[in-house]
């Protein structure tokens, strides 16, 4: 069901997809898109994944007056967040399996923490690799991955300006 919905929402473009249609839970509108969203910032990390560790070193990334520091670097940090979502999205406690089944309290605080490291790792990708993407021509592709993303995660609160604050600016010219 999470596949042929996903699909189907692909098809529809970015804009068609931010309310739940009429008769949809909103939980599995909710659980559908943050799934969605790791396997497309999984898919645009794995292109400079290779490239971050010998790029960024330890060096703090830098927005506006504030400098965003990684506790153990910024690829293992998005490490242990995309095995965080495999965990997360596999645990039935979390994110129920079955299409009737009842959303548990704990899923919308682990879909919100799960969006937070993701927003956390487009910033990143903006502020250390957003020339990779503009090289490789898919720079088109990610804004409108993180449009979508920011657009559906904010009107669902998934997100929040102190995760928006790295990337204000581009947010802006964005939206």
């Amino acid at each position: 069901l999470r596949a042929h919905i996903a699909a189907q929402l692909r098809a529809l473009g970015p804009e068609a997809d931010i309310a739940a249609p009429a008769g949809c839970d909103e939980d599995l509108w909710v659980d559908i898109h943050v799934v969605d969203f790791c396997n497309e910032v999984d898919v645009l990390w794995r292109k400079v994944d290779d490239r971050c560790a010998a790029k960024c070193g330890d060096a703090p990334m830098r927005a506006g007056n504030r400098v965003y520091d990684w506790c153990d670097g910024e690829p293992a940090f998005a490490a242990r967040t995309f095995e965080a979502a495999v965990e997360m999205t596999s645990d039935a406690a979390v994110f129920p399996p079955l299409e009737h089944a009842a959303y548990p309290a704990a899923f919308r605080p682990a879909a919100k923490a799960l969006c937070g490291r993701l927003c956390a790792i487009y910033a990143h990708m903006y502020h250390r690799h957003f020339a990779n993407f503009v090289e490789t021509h898919s720079h088109v592709a990610v804004n409108a991955f993180f449009k979508r993303f920011v657009v559906f995660s904010l009107r669902h609160d998934l997100i929040g300006p102190a995760d928006l604050e790295p990337v204000a600016e581009l947010v802006q010219n964005l939206l």
